[in-house]
């Protein structure tokens, strides 16, 4: 029904570093057929995917801080092309400034240090800018040029002061830029899991000496998070050849033992019901994850019950960034109630919705309804081309 294809569509909004898709969206038209005509599809112009933020306050203080305009930001757009190029846009803001916005400064500019030949050589290049024109690209720098010399020119305040005005016009397109990448790094992370992404415990040390982030293989992702929760690649960094690898393990064996012990107990305020110990056992150029919950004996991770790797994989990633990167995550969960038995299933939409009172989350699910108390729930409608999002619940809109 595509619920899978949905949550990787959602997670192309903002991936996690170590879990990137480089072609998303490979399987697309590409033509498509309107009113009788045929046009090919063009990648970098589709947008496949668009997300809505509420911009919070201590966000738009940040923005406000590069420019006062971005007081007025309420919400802020991010979309995806089918190329996966990705583009942000403040919805209240315009990015660039008009030639509209510049015309009169321009004008009395011109009074003020009279026709020179900064001024003829700029109207010869810019070709009689129209009121609707962007200021952006060629035609910014163009007027960057321009005030430049004639800053160098100026005698008088009056000139200096027309002239500020008119870089700040003529800067809002860097200005929006570095807005751009503020809110980049405060966006959400989407995190999508599916039952090949759990955490399998076995960890790579040569990895870790690497630093690499086990790009092009989601499989591994929150076995990456694990490795940095456990703080091996401090450990491990720069020893690149077998024998040192392994030396150096052993030397920190009763290090990384405690970061283990500690984090099991980290994740007792997300895993409360559990009991949770946590412990490693060395094997060869690897390192197991061992565990147990309520006084069971330790096992390997990949040996637990599926529910519990599932706690587990959502527990290590939530710890991460959290205390890591200190940013919010979105979870994206595909049918981890698939296979379960009932018991398993009520534990882990227990576990699920306690970690929805701090994160967001959206689960796809096998079966419905699942989990029973979930905060709003729709279904995928099966269409000629596609899937329709529906509301179950009919207060809401009928159709999203």
């Amino acid at each position: 029904s595509g619920k899978s294809t949905l949550l990787r569509a959602l997670r192309s909004v903002n991936p996690p570093f170590c879990d990137e898709d480089p072609a998303p969206f490979a399987e697309f038209p590409r033509f498509v057929s309107t009113a009788g005509h045929r046009r090919k599809v063009l990648p970098a112009k589709k947008t496949a995917v668009i997300a809505v933020f509420v911009c919070d306050d201590r966000l738009r203080e940040e923005l406000a801080v590069i420019d006062p305009v971005y007081w007025e930001t309420d919400r802020i757009e991010v979309g995806r092309r089918l190329d996966n190029s990705r583009w942000i846009t403040f919805v209240e803001v315009a990015a660039s400034s008009r030639w509209s916005e510049l015309e009169e400064e321009f004008g009395r500019l011109r009074q003020l240090f009279g026709e020179t030949a900064e001024f003829a050589s700029f109207l010869r290049e810019a070709e009689s800018p129209r009121p609707t024109d962007r200021v952006t690209g060629s035609l910014a720098e163009r007027l960057h040029d321009l005030v430049d010399r004639l800053t160098a020119k100026a005698s008088s305040e009056e000139q200096q002061h027309h002239l500020q005005k008119v870089r700040w016009i003529v800067d809002r397109a860097s200005r929006y830029r570095k807005a751009v990448r503020a809110v980049e790094r405060s966006l959400p992370v989407l995190v999508y899991l599916d039952r090949n992404c759990l955490v399998s415990g076995h960890i790579d040390v040569g990895s870790a000496a690497g630093n690499t982030a086990m790009r092009q293989d989601c499989s591994f992702c929150a076995d990456f998070f694990l490795r940095e929760l456990l703080g091996m690649p401090r450990y491990f960094a720069g020893q690149n050849e077998d024998e040192r690898l392994m030396s150096r393990l052993r030397e920190q064996a009763a290090a990384l033992e405690k970061n283990c012990r500690q984090l099991g107990e980290r994740l007792s305020s997300l895993l409360p019901d559990l009991s949770l110990n946590l412990s490693l056992q060395p094997d060869n150029d690897k390192v197991e994850v061992l565990a147990s919950a309520a006084g069971a004996a330790l096992i390997p991770l990949d040996q637990i019950a599926a529910s519990l790797r599932w706690m587990l994989s959502c527990a290590f990633i939530s710890c991460y960034f959290r205390e890591q990167e200190r940013r919010e995550v979105i979870l994206l969960l595909d049918e981890p109630d698939a296979g379960l038995a009932d018991k398993a299933k009520k534990e882990l939409a227990a576990f699920l919705l306690r970690l929805s009172g701090s994160h967001q989350v959206v689960v796809c699910t096998e079966g419905t309804p699942y989990p029973p108390k979930c905060r709003r729930k729709y279904r995928l409608k099966k269409e000629n081309g596609g899937s329709t999002v529906v509301d179950l619940d009919e207060n809401r809109s009928s159709a999203r």
